[in-house]
């Protein structure tokens, strides 16, 4: 195994968000991390990256806890997106990505491998040369995401990448999250849409902000009787091309 969790417990202004979560990801697994506003998934991949204590458990990467790794070999292992990156000064976006490269410890031509590379997976590279506070919502969430996958660490962890994204971007994004994984990068991702998880994840992790929690497969555990119960919306599932999407149930009724 590549991540392993172990009772895990976290807890947030006195509420128990999770409790006692077990969880072994492989090399290669895309997970992604559901729930309703205020459940506990930036919380938990906060932890995962090592950001924020939990109140019992462990997270382990090859048997080395996180919460030990400092900062100079954190950056070598793991990839971290959070939901917002305020910029403070208008450096532009090529800077961004070669401050992120030096934390790698990429230099020379293996760096700008890694920079063409980058700006070609999140469509940056006609923005290379803008500054930063001139980008747009969606730009901001690609260069995060070009920021924190760079030079190819082995765990990647995802906070709402899709927010912001239009429709072409975001279908993008769901083939990069699916092609990272067959390249072997463990995955671990937080989703509004279970459509996003059904086409990109191997497995879900589904939080109800009480300490309560499913983990299986996305095709096992999003069904309309989870969602009612979780998000108390009426979906309807269908089953397509050798896949499932989730509807409102009155598109399925017209």
């Amino acid at each position: 195994m590549s991540l392993c969790v172990k009772t895990l417990t976290l807890a947030r202004g006195g509420r128990c968000l999770l409790r006692d979560l077990e969880l072994d990801l492989q090399r290669g697994e895309v997970l992604g991390i559901l729930g309703p506003n205020g459940s506990g998934k930036s919380t938990l991949l906060a932890a995962m990256a090592g950001q924020y204590l939990p109140e019992a458990g462990d997270i382990r990467w090859q048997g080395q806890s996180l919460t030990s790794l400092d900062a100079q070999h954190r950056p070598r292992l793991l990839g971290y997106a959070p939901q917002a990156v305020e910029p403070a000064w208008g450096i532009p976006l090529s800077a961004m990505l070669d401050t992120a490269l030096d934390a790698r410890g990429l230099e020379g031509q293996a760096a700008s491998a890694a920079r063409l590379q980058a700006l070609r997976d999140f469509d940056l590279e006609a923005l290379a040369d803008r500054p930063i506070t001139e980008l747009s919502g969606g730009e901001a969430r690609r260069l995060t995401l070009a920021v924190a996958s760079i030079g190819e660490p082995p765990l990647l962890l995802l906070d709402e990448p899709f927010a912001a994204l239009d429709l072409g971007h975001q279908a993008a994004l769901r083939d990069w999250l699916r092609a990272s994984g067959k390249a072997g990068r463990t995955v671990v991702t937080s989703l509004h849409d279970p459509n996003d998880a059904l086409v990109a994840c191997d497995r879900v992790l589904v939080l109800r902000g009480d300490g309560m929690f499913t983990l299986g497969r996305p095709q096992d555990v999003l069904f309309p009787g989870l969602i009612r119960d979780v998000w108390g919306v009426s979906l309807h599932r269908l089953d397509v091309l050798g896949g499932a999407i989730l509807v409102p149930v009155g598109m399925v009724e017209r």
